[in-house]
């Protein structure tokens, strides 16, 4: 069996976890019994989460459990279909005889003649098939814990990484709403959307979950409402487990900048994502090596003003002038922050406090 092989598993998509996830924890659907839609995630079609599981169990060696074909609610819909002839000839492989081995085999063939959506599975799996299912999903989840799988980017694969991007989530909605509450994956566009390829939300759910972290009690895509305004993303009703739940553990800040061909790099932590910042001459890079050397202390205006100055600063007047100097220096300060935050990965994430009457600065950070 896979688990046993030495060689590292691959990272599976987040569909495909979101698919054996559901189709283990049968209660999360909300339903009697399954349909390829319970195990479908957004931006995903019920062909490619068929075929996934076909070609899956397949390979572990799990048989099916017989499913249900819905012939007669489907005919109604099929009956008047260009295609209907050969339908009806090829779906008599799905009568009382129908080998659900063959699933693989057939699937596409499934998909053309609109046959997926009427098939329906019981949610209890035969003891030897949950047992083989399950060794293979909880070994998954362990190696991806432990950043054991397969991978080309050490970065943002680790889970790590990804553990902080949720955690970060579970705090902002456990502020808002408490220890109970729906938590939402974001559109395609952001980098916590399971369809961004540096995030992998529902891995980390399960793995959070696998560590006693949070308590998942359903979970779902489709919405019962009508098809024109149902939502692209994932809606998880979970808790906070345990009386330490104000407590979420976050990953420990470890800020450090790195160089490459010239140009500043920032990372929140080790296994952090870079965040390029600009060539290494520039205010901004220089702004944080400065305050990153103190951090946590604060430093005089007129040495973090020392620090990034440029050229061109010397034949500004006011900086020449004793009684402007300081507020021209603070102004540049200040606006070189403001560049900083417009930077993706740190706005939001990074700010100046100026103690002592504006005389010092001091940096604070956000992972």
């Amino acid at each position: 069996m896979a688990t046993k092989n030495t060689q590292k598993l691959p990272y599976l998509k987040d569909f495909g976890v979101y698919a054996l996830w559901k189709y283990l924890n049968g209660d999360l659907t909300g339903r009697k019994v399954f349909q390829f839609a319970d195990l479908q995630a957004p931006q995903t079609s019920e062909l490619i989460v068929a075929n996934f599981i076909a070609d899956l169990f397949d390979r572990l060696g799990i048989t099916l459990e017989k499913p249900i074909f819905n012939k007669e609610i489907y005919w109604q819909f099929y009956s008047k279909s260009e295609d209907a002839g050969k339908a009806k000839k090829f779906l008599k492989i799905l009568d009382d005889n129908f080998n659900v081995a063959e699933l693989k085999k057939v699937v596409f063939l499934l998909g053309k003649y609109g046959a997926l959506e009427f098939i329906e599975f019981e949610k209890n799996l035969a003891k030897k098939n949950r047992d083989k299912l399950t060794e293979y999903f909880d070994f998954y989840i362990k190696q991806f814990i432990n950043d054991n799988l397969a991978q080309d980017d050490s970065n943002y694969l680790k889970f790590e990484n990804q553990q902080q991007k949720t955690l970060e989530k579970l705090n902002e909605y456990r502020t808002k709403y408490g220890n109970d509450f729906v938590l939402k994956s974001e559109p395609i566009n952001s980098e916590f959307s399971p369809e961004h390829d540096t995030y992998l939300f529902i891995h980390s759910i399960v793995a959070l979950e696998k560590l006693g972290k949070i308590k998942v009690e359903k979970a779902w895509y489709y919405d019962d409402v009508a098809p024109d305004k149902q939502t692209d993303d994932f809606k998880i009703k979970l808790a906070i487990a345990g009386p330490e739940a104000k407590d979420i553990s976050r990953i420990k800040l470890d800020p450090m900048l790195k160089t490459e061909n010239g140009i500043g790099y920032f990372k929140f932590y080790k296994e952090g994502p870079k965040i390029e910042i600009g060539k290494t001459d520039t205010r901004k890079y220089r702004l944080l090596l400065c305050l990153l050397d103190t951090l946590g202390s604060a430093r005089t205006i007129d040495s973090v003003f020392e620090a990034i100055k440029i050229s061109r600063d010397k034949s500004d007047a006011r900086l020449n002038d004793s009684y402007l100097s300081s507020n021209k220096k603070l102004e540049v300060i200040q606006f070189t922050m403001k560049e900083l935050q417009k930077i993706k990965g740190l706005t939001g994430k990074i700010t100046l406090e100026f103690p002592h009457g504006n005389r010092t600065v001091l940096l604070k950070l956000k992972s």
